[in-house]
């Protein structure tokens, strides 16, 4: 320990900042350079942070869970969102209070209104020939199967979608309006609080709602608070369907830039959930999650001391040439089983099964109802911490 702490005090050398120019303007370009040149790549950025870019290092620090904290920064002003912002035994004990709602038999009851509501948001582009898919369709489709989830009115969809994006625009590396972003977050606040109050006059079955069931779950000998129970309503609110948006929008854009494998997936539509698994692992919307450091430890011949915050690239860990055989290639029979687009170890995405689900059924819909899928101008690009696609121009005949 003598022989870390020494050097621990060596002053820290920005490797790279991935929040801006240059690494944004091709990231995961420099996540490889990382990789193979400085796998610890130390940033300046806000208070600073380590990153970890290859498979192996980020597989061992996700399972690490004593030393790789989650119990970071909380989000919301008021409090830690379990289970996400907390670690064990707690983090065990919400996790398993939640994956109820999440069983396959709930994700299938929840099926045909997803595809109600993917026909929806689709047919308008399918017979005007085309147009913008990310605006009209990635961006506001997952905010709506997220909302028939939890059963609130789909019409809320668009200001739950709209204060979603402003509440993270607080931070400098987005837009730096931090007013906007407190508003956002007391709008989302009162939304949670007053849907809380809504389902506390109802009898709902605490086994089906997720909210009633939250509300009569017990921890410590005592039943959650309703601040508490608003953290993690809140949170589905404004983050249950972010990924899910990037990630429609990747799958969408990879099915019209490839015509051999559009054919295959349109010929077989069993092979779509392998694909969009391959899809995500090639360019995974979700590049970071944060932890901060319990203790000092070694990685490499880089000391990373307690007390900093560690991101962990999934992106770049799903483009490891270490793990992955040709991983700039895209195979959809490929075995993904190990890819880490959802996370890894205990905090593992807890609402995967829903995101597959929804891109799954808007690729089938999509297909049944159009012959061919073909890219009409060049989409742009989130490079940060998201690769999601903010525009899809699409032609569809």
């Amino acid at each position: 320990m003598n022989d870390l702490m020494t050097q621990t005090s060596t002053p820290k050398t920005v490797d790279w900042d991935p929040t801006t120019a240059p690494v944004t303007d091709n990231p995961l370009g420099w996540q490889e350079k990382m990789r193979i040149e400085r796998p610890t790549p130390w940033t300046d950025n806000g208070n600073g942070f380590w990153s970890l870019v290859r498979y192996d290092d980020i597989a061992a620090a996700a399972m690490n869970v004593k030393v790789f904290s989650s119990e970071i920064t909380p989000r919301f002003a008021d409090g830690r969102v379990p289970p996400v912002e907390v670690d064990r035994p707690r983090h065990t004990v919400f996790r398993r209070a939640l994956t109820k709602y999440f069983k396959r038999e709930a994700i299938e009851a929840l099926e045909p209104v997803t595809r109600e509501l993917a026909v929806k948001r689709l047919l308008p582009l399918i017979n005007a020939g085309g147009g913008d898919f990310a605006t009209n369709f990635a961006y506001p489709f997952p905010a709506e199967v997220i909302c028939a989830f939890l059963g609130i009115p789909v019409e809320d969809a668009v200001a739950l979608k709209r204060w979603a994006g402003e509440s993270f625009i607080y931070r400098a590396d987005r837009e730096n309006k931090p007013e906007l972003a407190q508003q956002a977050e007391e709008n989302l606040t009162r939304y949670a609080e007053k849907l809380i109050e809504e389902r506390s006059r109802l009898a709902l079955d605490p086994e089906e709602d997720m909210i009633a069931g939250l509300m009569e779950f017990e921890y410590d000998g005592r039943k959650l608070t309703r601040t508490e129970v608003g953290r993690v309503v809140r949170l589905m609110l404004s983050a249950g369907h972010n990924n899910t948006t990037s990630s429609t929008g990747i799958t969408l854009m990879k099915i019209a830039e490839n015509p051999e494998i559009q054919k295959a997936l349109r010929a077989d539509y069993s092979l779509i959930p392998n694909a969009i698994l391959e899809f995500l692992r090639h360019e995974s919307p979700a590049m970071t999650s944060r932890r901060i450091l319990k203790e000092d430890i070694q990685i490499g011949d880089q000391v990373l001391p307690a007390g900093d915050e560690v991101m962990f690239f999934w992106s770049s860990a799903n483009r490891d040439g270490e793990h992955f055989e040709n991983v700039d290639e895209i195979d959809i029979y490929r075995d993904n089983t190990s890819a880490m687009t959802f996370g890894w170890g205990p905090h593992r995405c807890l609402g995967l099964s829903i995101a597959l689900m929804e891109i799954r059924i808007a690729v089938e819909e999509l297909f049944d109802r159009t012959e061919w899928v073909e890219l009409a101008g060049t989409p742009e690009r989130m490079t940060w911490e998201r690769l999601g696609v903010t525009k899809l121009p699409l032609s569809v005949r």
